[in-house]
């Protein structure tokens, strides 16, 4: 049965992919003045011209009539990371329903998410790494490097797959959802009994329920017996967003962080 679950998985892919191919085609005939080279990630940017600066760009990531703005970190880990998702400041609302989370919300100047669909069409087109990025309050930057990462269609729930973790300093919270689907308030998707996204304020891949909770509602972090530094005392009076590592460490980051970002690594 299993077997014939990712056979199909693969098949619905390949499906979209053609169709894809299909309508930038007919664009193509219908507008044949128009660019040959759209961009669909910010690697194609960088490559393009790796003299341009991390800002916001626009890139397609479903074909030529998927125009969609997302801001490009051109300096990180040799540049052209396209961010997926971006949390600074708090004035962003990512307690949201299963719409918006498909079709993605904010704006890519400040905050945002850039949608399930989005990534979906970016990680069938091409193989990509993931970065997360994250500081705390004390200024200090961590990260945790994936090798591979995708996800699958929306028929599958937007399954996660994520592998090869390189650790930044902040420690491996995604292995451990690897394989879950996508949930959120009005779609409980997990294995938990009760629906994680409303439990933890936070749409996520949770498994049952989280090691993160980079979606999370900013709250006054409660550490109990977590281990979590010099910043455990500030975690307790300032708004934070909680990165757990199996249990056993926890790094509280400020509202500057939750940067996530894909590589096309081919």
């Amino acid at each position: 049965m299993c077997g014939l679950v990712a056979l199909s998985a693969f098949n619905a892919a390949i499906l979209i992919l053609f169709i894809d191919h299909l309508v930038d085609s007919l664009y193509l005939i219908l507008f044949p003045m128009h660019s040959l080279i759209l961009p669909v990630d910010c690697n194609d940017i960088y490559h393009d011209d790796n003299s341009q600066p991390s800002g916001v760009y626009t890139i397609y990531p479903i074909g030529a009539t998927s125009a969609v703005q997302v801001y490009c970190d051109m300096t990180s880990v040799g540049g052209g990371w396209t961010v997926i998702q971006r949390r600074m400041d708090g004035s962003v609302n990512f307690y949201r329903p299963w719409a918006e989370y498909k079709l993605g919300f904010g704006v890519a100047a400040g905050e945002y998410w850039l949608g399930l669909e989005n990534i979906f069409h970016l990680t069938l087109r091409r193989s990509y790494e993931l970065l997360v990025d994250m500081e705390d309050f004390d200024g200090n930057k961590v990260s945790a490097r994936y090798s591979s990462f995708s996800i699958d269609p929306e028929s599958y729930g937007y399954k996660l797959q994520v592998s090869g973790f390189t650790d930044g300093g902040a420690g491996d919270s995604l292995t451990y959802h690897s394989g879950s689907k996508f949930s959120t308030m009005d779609k409980d998707q997990d294995a938990h009994s009760s629906n994680c996204a409303r439990l933890l304020l936070g749409p996520f891949w949770h498994n049952s329920c989280n090691y993160a909770n980079p979606n999370g509602v900013e709250h006054y972090s409660e550490c109990d017996d977590l281990l979590c530094g010099d910043n455990k005392g500030q975690a307790e009076q300032k708004a934070a967003l909680v990165w757990c590592v199996y249990l056993s460490t926890c790094l509280v980051t400020g509202r500057r962080v939750g940067h996530f970002y894909v590589y096309c690594c081919v």
